[in-house]
């Protein structure tokens, strides 16, 4: 294993590269040793897989090395990741495990722990690596059990009961699976809530993403759900990540919507009736939402992103509701507190229907923004924090703006502000830029510009960069 794939929030790297299957065993005998020091008491395990074509592979030497450390497992197979996290509420299970490498193209795979209801990860992983390379382990008096439930029927029961208000709904919807994980609970979920006018995009549980990669925040994965929206006539369009954990939606005139424009409706929702609220976002999101929040009622407080962090966050300032750029969404308000696309989107389709203007509509009373999408720079393995370093270096020096470090480097020139960042799941620099005009977004953009041309020609930025 390469050290990289012990990353912020995850094990995660390309197979037979950085992550190799032969090594996985050890690995997870690692993991049961630091599960275990940290919780003596832990017995056991459940471990839920994608549809990546290597998945069953490591999922067989993972349970392996667990159970050869004395710990019971529960597979509960191919599913979502929230049906791992659905797992640690609905199972006696004291830590859960989920193969997955979420949006991550085809050739990548990894592991999501959690323990105790709480992800494992930052130092816990740079632990598990050293414990790992170190070849320790538990040497248990027994071997662990192994046994199978399919908790998909549960899953589908409890959204049921929790939203009997969309039983027999005639709404025209369209949902774009992605070919991934949520493909092996949409048709069964449409079915349970007796939905007339659902269509299903790439339903089909395919690894290899035959289709487009499954990351919704992406323009270019949308195009598919943006034309059966339109041709369908449908209210809205929803799709998915990989491993399920993440939603995104176009309207119904084809517009994509930004993770945190969602976060505005769905705050704006949940603050109607719990006045005061704690709303956390991450430090990508917009200005508007800030503003969205505030007049609402309630109160926002930023996050470095990453479902870990923001599920800290949302305990330390007892938040009902989180949200990032990129559609992970985290409700507190009537569930657990986990991110769970398929649930965000029952969300999503409960306030539409009980509006009274279009999703069109709603998008445009929200504060209006110059924003870009958040661009991203591909660089090299390892480099991006040393990167965001020295940016953050030369702007300390400039007179006039405002710093943030809450999440690499974020600058308010006070005609617009930019957020750069290294990304903590690939080998990529990310920016997002806004601003109240048209000219103030050029403007900081080619603020970044000029900072990245130590890095990159200026060809390559301009191809990447929206003006």
């Amino acid at each position: 294993m390469q050290d990289h794939i012990f990353r912020m929030y995850d094990i995660r790297g390309i197979v037979g590269e950085e992550l190799f299957i032969d090594q996985v065993y050890d690995c997870a005998r690692a993991c049961a040793l630091l599960m275990l020091t940290r919780d003596a008491t832990i017995k056991t395990v459940a471990v839920g897989m994608d549809g990546r074509v290597h998945s069953p592979a490591i999922k067989d030497e993972w349970v392996r090395g667990l159970r050869d450390s004395g710990l019971d497992i529960v597979f509960i197979g191919v599913c979502p990741t929230p049906l791992v996290s659905f797992s640690e509420y609905f199972l006696s299970v004291d830590a859960a495990c989920m193969i997955t490498a979420s949006h991550n193209p085809k050739e990548y795979n990894g592991i999501k722990l959690f323990l105790r209801k709480k992800p494992l990860f930052s130092d816990d992983l740079q632990t598990l690596k050293t414990l790992f390379k170190k070849q320790q382990h538990v040497v248990p008096a027994v071997t662990g059990s192994y046994t199978k439930i399919f908790l998909i029927p549960d899953y589908i029961a409890l959204l049921t009961r929790l939203f009997p208000h969309l039983m027999d709904i005639d709404l025209p919807i369209v949902f774009d699976c992605g070919n991934g994980a949520v493909g092996a609970v949409l048709p069964q979920l449409c079915k349970a809530f007796r939905w007339k006018q659902v269509t299903l995009l790439y339903d089909d549980v395919d690894g290899s993403y035959p289709n487009h990669e499954a990351d919704p925040s992406v323009e270019h994965n949308m195009y598919d759900l943006k034309n059966m929206v339109q041709q369908k006539q449908a209210v809205v369009g929803i799709a998915f990540d990989g491993d399920g954990d993440r939603m995104g939606a176009v309207t119904e005139s084809g517009i994509m919507v930004f993770g945190d424009q969602l976060l505005s409706l769905f705050s704006q929702y949940v603050l109607a009736s719990m006045p005061g609220a704690v709303i956390v976002c991450d430090a990508k999101c917009s200005s508007a939402l800030t503003e969205t929040v505030e007049k609402s009622g309630g109160t926002l407080t930023f996050s470095p992103s990453g479902h870990a962090f923001l599920r800290k966050a949302m305990a330390e300032k007892k938040a009902v509701l989180a949200g990032e750029l990129s559609c992970h969404f985290f409700f507190h308000d009537r569930y657990f507190g986990y991110d769970d696309g398929i649930y965000a989107a029952l969300r999503l389709i409960e306030l539409l229907l009980h509006s009274k203007e279009s999703f069109d509509q709603l998008l445009q009373k929200l504060p209006q923004r110059k924003s870009s999408p958040e661009m991203r720079f591909t660089c090299a393995q390892g480099a991006g924090p040393s990167i965001i370093q020295s940016i953050l270096e030369k702007v300390t020096i400039i007179p006039g703006i405002k710093i943030s470090t809450i999440d690499g480097v974020r600058i308010d020139t006070g005609k617009g502000w930019g957020l750069i960042r290294a990304s903590n799941t690939q080998p990529v620099i990310c920016l997002r830029c806004e601003s109240d005009s048209n000219e103030g977004l050029q403007e900081i953009q080619r603020f970044f510009v000029d900072l990245l041309e130590q890095w990159y020609d200026r060809d390559t930025l301009k191809t990447i960069v929206r003006w």
